[in-house]
């Protein structure tokens, strides 16, 4: 019983940093995007 609990927590445990990494994923993709178009953005005010 106690390593049914044990295995539950680690699933669980696991879940949450999927979600964490999904996420940062997500926040890391959206501020390369920002980046490449305040790049091209900046490319265009030069030229």
């Amino acid at each position: 019983m106690k390593s049914m609990l044990r295995l539950k927590s680690q699933c669980k445990n696991v879940g949450y940093v999927f979600n964490l990494t999904r996420a940062s994923r997500q926040t890391i993709q959206y501020q390369y995007s920002e980046y490449l178009r305040n790049t091209a953005d900046y490319k265009d005010q030069a030229l």
